[in-house]
């Protein structure tokens, strides 16, 4: 009886089956790891984008927080600088004044505030808040360097002007003021 070359192991033609049957497992095998590395991929890009975000408030990269700002004063806001009416004094050493300026009160993080808007004063407004404290008032500060509407800031207040602040008081609203004019000790940039 005669053997079909087909149906003995060492033929020709099984052995390339084999070869076909290893080649496509290895290819199996390849797609499969190929498979894995992109999931693997993806799941780091998304836990990368979920820790960014997390971090991020409302496209917020910097909140201004700083152990002052959330220490100092009775009130701690953040809020938007909606206008600057008119130009600031000179600072020319010879004159120290506080601006008031109109804000969007975006969060409230400490103490009372109903308002969504408030008008609050800032010492001397030209000067860098790094570099604002005299012996008048060592307790102003904050990280802002320059007041710009439309800019974000984190600030602790205080209220009722008079009770912390006695000088020159430019006050642009004063014919509309509705509420009382807080006094801002710390402000920071919020980025």
């Amino acid at each position: 009886m005669t053997e079909s070359p087909s149906s003995h192991p060492d033929s020709n033609s099984g052995g390339a089956h084999d070869i076909n049957v290893r080649s496509t497992q290895a290819a199996d095998g390849n797609d499969r790891l190929r498979a894995a590395v992109v999931i693997v991929a993806m799941l780091i890009a998304s836990a990368v984008a979920v820790v960014f975000m997390m971090n991020r408030r409302d496209g917020v990269s910097d909140p201004g927080i700083d152990e002052i700002v959330t220490t100092v004063g009775s009130v701690e806001v953040t809020g938007r600088l909606i206008e600057i009416r008119g130009e600031f004094l000179p600072n020319d050493n010879l004159y120290n004044y506080a601006f008031v300026m109109k804000y969007e009160v975006l969060e409230v993080h400490r103490g009372e505030l109903d308002a969504s808007e408030i008008a609050v004063a800032h010492y001397n407004p030209l000067k860098p808040r790094p570099t604002v404290a005299d012996e008048f008032y060592p307790d102003v500060g904050g990280k802002l360097k320059a007041f710009r509407d439309g800019d974000t800031h984190r600030m602790a207040l205080e209220v009722p002007l008079d009770d912390y602040y006695i000088g020159g008081i430019i006050d642009r609203y004063f014919q509309e003021q509705k509420g009382p004019i807080y006094w801002g000790l710390w402000t920071n940039q919020v980025k």
